[in-house]
Formats: C-alpha cells, structure tokens, sequence
C-alpha cells in the first residue's frame, strides 16, 4: 500500500483535502482533479494505481466520467486503472458495481475502511494483471516478448496514431564474441533501462528478438522525436558499455532505428511492420547509429543523388546536435527547485514552529566496486524513491551524494526512515561493494506559544471538534481542513443560491450534496443534516421545501465562514511585520507558478504560508489573496494567470 499512487476526484475541496491528507499519512502518492473532465485529461499522460471517484458531481458526473475513462483506456490500449466510487446510496453502490467499479466507500471517510478497500482493489488489479503479464513478458529485459508484441501492437496500430520504430543494436554480435554472453545479457538489460528512461509512461517498449527491440511511441508522427530519441540512445548506451567493459573495449555498438508513421485509424500492424523494418536498412547501409523514417522514394533510391545526400547530411546533423545536448539527467530535482522548497519549509517552520530532518547520504566502494559505482548509485536513488514519503525532496548533489530533505519529521521518526532506508539496501546486489555513511540534522523552531490554542474551536457552536477531528485523523489535517472549509464557504453559499435561484435542481442537489459531507467531515453535524433534507428534497424535485429552508441553511453555512476565523492576536501585528523584499515575492510567484503546473496543493499551501511573515504591498496581499482561493478550488489556470500578471 506505500508508495501506491492515488487519484482522488471530486467537486468538494474539503472532501479532496480530507482524502489527500488520509493518504499521505501512509505514505501514498496522492493527485487531486475537481472534475471528471480534469481526470481524464490527466489520464492522457499518467498511470495512477487507483482512482477515488465521486458520483455527485456538476456538468459530470462520476458514473459518466467511468465510461468515458473505460472508453480511453480501450482506444489507446491502455490497462483498466481499478475505481473506487465515493458515494453514500445504496442505489448508487449497486449501479457503480454493476458497470465494474471496483468498490465503493461512502464519505465521510471512516480511516480503515478506506485504507482496506484501496489496499484490496490495488492487489486484485496487480494480480490480474501479473498472470497476463507472465505469458506475454521477456524476463531479461521486462518488455513485452515477441509474442506478446503482435497482440499488443496489431491493437495500437488499429486505434491510436502514432509511431513504430524497430531499434537494433549494431555490433552487439562482438559482445557475444569478446566477452561472453553472460556481459551481452547485461548490456541488453542496461539497454532496456536506458529505453525505458528515455520513453513516455504510455508508450510501448517490446523485445522481439536477440538485439532487436521495437517501440510504440504514442501520439507522436514527429521525425524529430525519432531523431532525438535515437541520440540519447546511442549516448547512454555507449556510457554504460564503457562503465561495464571499461573505457577500451573497443566496439562499435549503438543503436539504429527504423521508424514508421501509424495513421489515426486503422493501421495494419503487419504491413506497417516490413516498412519500419526497410527504413532500419537504410540506417545500416548508410554508416549505423541513426535513424531513417519510411518515405516510399527514399527506400527505394540508391542514396547517391545530390537530394538523398542533402537529406542524410541533415539527418546526421541533427542526431550529432541531439548528442551535444542530452544528459540533463531530467528525472532528479535541480539544485534550483530544491533551493526554493527548503527555503519555505525553514521559513514555515521559523513562522509557526515545528521540525524538519535534513539527511546526507555517501555512497563510497569498497574494494573493487568503483566499476560498478554509478550503477550502485543509480540503485541507491531507487530505493530512497521508494522509501520515503510522497512529500519529502531528494536531491543528488554529486555522484554519489543524496541530500533528503524530510518535511514535518521528529528526529527519532527520521531515524526510523534511515533504518528502512538501509534495510532496503541491503537487499540489493551492491550492498557488499558499496558503503553507506550518513549523518543527520534537525531543523526545529519553536513558534509561537500553543497551549490550548484550539480552545476557541471547542467552544464554536454546531461545530463538534472531536468529531471532525476523528474524521480527519489529526490535528494539522484538521485545521487545513477548517481552512479550506471557511475560504471557500461564501462562494460555494454563493452557488448553491444562484442554483436555487435559477430553478437548477440538478446542480443545487450536487452542491448540498457535497456540503453534507464536507460539514461532516468537520464537525459541523446540524449543517451537514440540513444539507442532507435538501439533497433529499432536490432528488425529489420538492421545490417548496427547499424554497422554505434554504435560507436557512445558507444562513448558517455563511455564519461558519466567520465562526471558523482564528481569533486575532495583537492588533498591531500585521504592521509589525517586515516588509517583503522583492526577491522572496518573485520567488513566491514563480513557485506558485509551477506548482500551477503541477497541479499540487501541497506545494502552493507552503509557498503562500511562507509570505504570513511578510508585510505585503495591498496589491500583491490581494492578488495572494485571489490565489489562495484559486487554490482551494483547485483552479490552476486561474492561479497560473494570477502569478504572470
């Protein structure tokens, strides 16, 4: 259940918080959308291992959004991702069942139930699909074999466009011949890995014979793909022959590449196949280690005139320019995001108080293990991906150097992780070449006094704090939720109204719907029954009830946008605060805006929190005001918007 990723959907920012902050605490990779529409585009490029869906959702809704998930993955050959329907009906249940949702759960969310259900649709899914992949997996490299390649690629080549290329190792016979066929299986193995870095989650990588390996890359008819796919291949590969058999080994081996267009509908796997393949010789006939796309002209040309000369001249420019500037080593975080996120968590901790651990890692060989050592380090980074907490930051500083940042962590909690951590190495291959040394540091900043500071909550009519605290699993999560719930209070009020209004039952009884559960999830039990009798009456079309009590309930859901404000301290303090200078503001902006493009909360949470200690001008307190709401309503285009202005 660690480290599973997580797509929660739903319209409810507190629901979506509740869920998020539940998941993470088990150390779970956790993606949030608002809608049916954001999750599907989200799918487009991402392969989550589960996905919470709510039913009750506007233009949407969850029983819509699963057809069309279920109408995606078939197109584009994708694997059936298991869905668990967030609902509280029975008749929903029975529905969702039926159309083959995995299971349901009903909101507000009870921990265990939740965490068990996602536990068993995972396992049931990874079991399914461990037996398919078995008869159809080549076990040296993890591709699909040949076998399995003809189905999978006679169904792709059907229905998604994109383009088949053949990659051939070139001279890989004298690996065999020099140094025996126990180092050529390794440097097929090292080759797959380099193909699996340098190819998207959603393509498709095969082994279909020896040396001779085939890739689906999908949505793309672009040459320039190609080209720049085959020079990182032929760079990485040459890199790791060399780390393997040393600096003179003395092989030409590399990789050449055939590739062919697939059309959006109705490409023959078979005939688009003998195509690539005629592309590949031209590749081997004109000097190796590039590339040839199929043109019906240039396969069937000698390559002696001036215009195939020209061509090839460009082709071969552009793989050498490709080579020039590949190893950006894309997959670690840069020295310069990392930077920013360890600024806001120290200066978030100095703010309000609490403790980070920051760790430094040292990988070193002992004897004979510096052959082997970027491998080891490569090992190294995996398992600290696969041990740590979706919110902690890895940055690898040098070769062998690991520097981890773990936010909101004790010492003695750190301690436990580097425990796991040297667990889990230990079970690899390298653990008897390679030490680990590491040392520790924590980062604790008292802030302010806060003894009983959530007196005031208790004594919050219609609100019960040790209810919405047991929902929300703890007192952090509590209160971000208590947030969350009181910044978007007016302008959901604001909805709900408009709907009522406007005589929309549909929407209206989407929106009390949501906010049954999330005045649950807090506490707040009498708004949340009220918004129950509503959602009931809107399923039943009684407009004259909900003309009689909707006022009421708008009433009280607005009165809890002013009962839930934190108490003011001293009058004076906002104007005791330093003013922002303008390098923190812009770099607030800037990380705001790219946790835009990330689409994380988290992220944006901290960023804005890092400016509370800040007096800000009043254009820009309100404009971070303006994005602090786009937030909560996870409106990312409006918050990237709001940071470029």
């Amino acid at each position: 259940m660690k480290n599973d990723w997580i797509m929660v959907v739903d319209d409810d920012a507190v629901s979506l918080l509740n869920a998020r902050n539940l998941l993470e605490e088990n150390q779970m990779r956790v993606s949030t959308a608002y809608s049916g529409r954001e999750l599907l585009s989200f799918m487009e490029k991402n392969d989550p291992d589960l996905i919470l869906l709510d039913i009750l959702m506007p233009e949407m809704d969850g029983f819509e959004t699963f057809r069309l998930l279920r109408e995606f993955e078939e197109t584009h050959g994708r694997r059936k991702t298991p869905v668990i329907f967030l609902t509280g009906e029975s008749a929903a249940e029975r529905r969702g069942l039926t159309m083959g949702a995995s299971d349901f759960v009903k909101k507000p969310f009870n921990r265990d139930i939740l965490l068990r259900r996602i536990h068993n649709a995972v396992q049931n899914s990874r079991t399914i699909e461990s037996l398919t992949e078995e008869a159809t997996t080549d076990k040296l490299t993890g591709f699909l074999n040949k076998a399995g390649t003809i189905v999978k690629m006679t169904e792709l080549c059907r229905n998604v466009p994109g383009m088949l290329t053949i990659l051939d190792l070139d001279s890989f016979k004298l690996v065999n011949d020099l140094y025996g066929h126990d180092m050529g299986d390794r440097v097929l193995k090292a080759f797959a890995d380099i193909v699996r870095r340098n190819t998207r989650v959603y393509d498709v990588q095969c082994r279909i014979g020896g040396d001779e390996f085939l890739v689906f890359l999908r949505n793309t008819v672009d040459e320039n793909v190609v080209a720049s796919l085959t020079g990182r291949l032929n760079e990485q590969l040459a890199a790791a022959c060399e780390e393997m058999m040393g600096k003179d080994f003395g092989i030409p081996i590399g990789v050449s590449v055939g590739a062919v267009p697939v059309p959006e509908r109705d490409g023959d796997y078979e005939q688009l196949f003998p195509l690539a393949d005629k592309a590949l010789y031209q590749v081997k006939q004109n000097g190796k280690h590039g590339y040839a796309v199929y043109d019906e002209n240039l396969c069937e040309e000698d390559g002696t005139d001036a215009g195939s000369l020209d061509k090839e001249l460009a082709r071969i420019s552009q793989i050498v320019e490709e080579r020039g500037g590949g190893s950006n080593g894309a997959m670690w975080i840069g020295q310069d995001a990392f930077t920013w996120v360890y600024r806001y968590v120290v200066r978030t901790l100095k703010r309000s108080g609490g403790s980070a651990v920051k760790l430094l890692f040292r990988l070193s060989e002992k004897d004979g293990g510096r052959d082997l050592l970027k491998k080891a380090a490569e090992e190294f980074g995996d398992v600290l991906s696969g041990t740590l907490r979706a919110q902690d930051v890895i940055l690898q500083s040098r070769a062998t150097l690991f520097f981890v940042l773990l936010p909101e962590q004790s010492l003695q909690r750190a301690e436990d992780a580097v425990g796991r951590i040297l667990e889990e190495w230990r079970k690899t291959a390298y653990q008897d070449r390679f030490d680990v040394a590491y040392v520790v540091e924590e980062l604790r900043f008292e802030g302010p006094d806060k003894a009983d500071g959530d007196e005031w909550l208790r004594r919050v009519p219609g609100l019960s704090y040790d209810e919405g605290l047991e929902y929300c699993g703890s007192r952090e999560s509590y209160h971000q939720l208590l947030g969350v719930f009181r910044q978007s209070a007016a302008q959901e009020a604001e909805r709900i109204e408009q709907f009522w209004h406007d005589g929309d039952l549909k929407n209206y009884t989407v929106k009390v719907h949501a906010l049954k559960s999330s005045a649950r999830t807090i506490g707040a039990a009498e708004l949340s029954e009220l918004a129950k009798t509503l959602e009931a009456a809107g399923n039943a079309g009684d407009a004259a009830l909900i003309g009689e009590r909707t006022p009421e309930l708008l009433a009280l859901y607005r009165g809890f946008a002013e009962k839930l404000r934190p108490p003011a301290s001293d009058a004076g303090a906002e104007d005791a605060r330093p003013p922002v200078d303008g390098e923190t503001l812009a770099e607030a902006y800037a990380a705001l805006a790219e946790c835009a493009g990330m689409m994380d909360y988290d992220m944006a949470e901290t960023a804005l929190d890092s400016l509370r200690g800040y007096r800000l001008p009043p254009e820009d307190a309100k404009r971070m005001d303006e994005i602090r709401a786009a937030a909560v309503e996870l409106d990312w285009e409006r918050v990237a918007a709001l940071c470029k202005q």
